[in-house]
């Protein structure tokens, strides 16, 4: 669902029209409607990746990855557990030279334009136009305030079975990190 997709679902849920106009009119609150959404369902779900870099100088800049982090969760070289050990700055990792897998907790990337997909899993693309129309609905006005509720029940009710099927995985490993 790309951002434009977003905000005329968003319009439609609202029982507003959606022709270019319309769409013009709202697409800057509805957008930031819609990023707070990515934000919330990403703190929720907990995204992580895993990728790969080349590390010279024994210095890790996080900034080398694709995504914007929010946590080192591992460093692996070789098959080998390495140790994450910060910088002063928390931005650069003390690693040995090589190919060094990171994985990491991400922020997803904001959406700003039109064709801009959520970096969040295709299945809970669903949950931003209810978060947008609760947020619209959750105005000064009175009489909406009641589909405002709704919204964001529907909206928290996705949320709490995404919780149950995204980012559990590594919750409760344990990882023996004795040395023998």
């Amino acid at each position: 669902m790309t951002l434009s997709e977003i905000v005329q679902s968003s319009l439609d849920q609202m029982g507003r029209a959606t022709d270019a106009q319309t769409v013009a009119a709202w697409k800057r609150q509805y957008t930031t409607y819609a990023n707070e959404a990515l934000r919330e369902i990403a703190n929720v779900i907990r995204l992580r990746r895993t990728d790969t870099v080349q590390v010279e100088g024994g210095l890790l800049e996080l900034g080398q990855l694709p995504r914007q982090v929010a946590k080192v969760l591992s460093l692996r070289q070789g098959g080998r557990q390495l140790e994450i050990r910060r910088g002063p700055d928390g931005t650069i990792l003390s690693v040995p030279d090589g190919q060094t897998e990171v994985t990491y907790a991400y922020y997803p990337a904001e959406l700003s334009s039109d064709t801009d997909e959520p970096d969040i899993p295709q299945p809970l693309h669903h949950l931003i136009p209810l978060y947008v129309v609760a947020r619209d609905h959750a105005g000064a006005n009175v009489d909406t305030q009641g589909r405002s509720s709704l919204h964001f029940q529907l909206y928290r009710s996705g949320l709490a079975a995404a919780r149950k099927h995204y980012g559990e995985a590594e919750n409760y490993r344990i990882i023996n990190k004795a040395v023998w």
